[in-house]
């Protein structure tokens, strides 16, 4: 494993230690003081320690060689954690919902002291993960510039979003002290972060589900890959392009380039140039490191029955 693999694990690992030990204050207090809301922002947290969680995963199964039976390797693992971890938020996040229904049916005592001294540690709790996002960032190992800025902003937002998260709940605790009677705010909030808790782990799902799906990324346009190709001096044709995610970072390429026949006017020196080229184009300017590109020799090349008798 490389220094910077270490690094960020270390910093994980501490990331990890920190929001769990914060997740595990706001359980208790959530069910100590009777408050939802206190209950919604812990599995908040717990969103954060999957993340973190799938993270560290990704940095030890990246390391791990790929075997005869699982020739890709193991990064996939990461994917498949990624939606069960977020699936069992969901499940969580429902519950709460059904108890903050039942809560505005019939409001429960809170303790607003307890609610607010916990949602106060919150505050500054949150202010910790800035560092673990920021860790788990260089996990996408994307080389492309453009995606590593977009995952930098995606942890600042996120970091955001857990900060605001808790500064609604310290409100909403400062309410209920204030004012006992005042306990509906409690639900109310429940209704508003749990719905955050979904929106903010609504993208990784989907992200998840593509990559199992073999999905080509999105930041990858395969018109423009193919517009490339054929634009390949020597190409005539290509078919068969097919672009994936082996995981997060990952990406696959494979595609057919026809050529003219073998000949006077095709040599093979020009043919070994026709797959240099467009493996500089595929690597290079999209920055895909797997690929594997079949020339065809002649339109009729694929498909001739020949090749695909049993």
């Amino acid at each position: 494993m490389s220094p910077e693999n270490r690094a960020a694990r270390r910093k994980l690992w501490i990331a990890t230690g920190l929001c769990f030990a914060f997740f595990c204050v706001e359980l208790v207090a959530g069910i100590w003081s009777g408050s939802l809301a206190i209950l919604s922002d812990s599995f908040h947290l717990l969103s954060d320690i999957a993340g973190f969680g799938i993270s560290l995963t990704a940095l030890y199964l990246s390391s791990q060689p790929a075997t005869d039976r699982h020739s890709f390797g193991f990064h996939r693992a990461e994917i498949i954690g990624a939606v069960v971890s977020t699936f069992l938020i969901w499940v969580l996040t429902a519950g709460l919902l059904y108890e903050a229904v039942n809560r505005l049916r019939d409001p429960q005592p809170i303790d607003g002291k307890i609610m607010f001294i916990t949602a106060a540690i919150g505050v500054g709790g949150h202010g910790h993960d800035d560092e673990g996002a920021t860790a788990a960032t260089p996990l996408i190992t994307n080389p492309a510039p453009k995606i590593l800025n977009i995952n930098v902003h995606s942890a600042a937002i996120h970091v955001i979003g857990d900060l605001l998260s808790s500064i609604g709940v310290l409100i909403s605790a400062g309410i209920i002290w204030y004012d006992p009677t005042k306990t509906m705010v409690d639900p109310i909030c429940t209704f508003i972060f749990s719905i955050f808790v979904v929106l903010t782990t609504v993208r990784l799902m989907s992200n998840s589900f593509s990559v199992l799906m073999e999905g080509t990324p999105a930041h990858i346009d395969p018109a423009a890959v193919l517009q490339d190709l054929r634009a390949v001096p020597g190409v005539t044709d290509v078919h068969d392009l097919h672009i994936w995610s082996m995981t997060v970072g990952q990406v696959a390429l494979v595609a057919h380039a026809v050529t003219p026949t073998v000949g006077e006017s095709f040599s093979a020196d020009v043919y070994n140039e026709v797959l240099l080229k467009c493996r500089e184009i595929v690597c290079v300017k999209y920055a895909i490191h797997h690929s594997t590109i079949q020339i065809d020799v002649g339109p009729d090349d694929h498909c001739n029955p020949r090749m695909c008798r049993r």
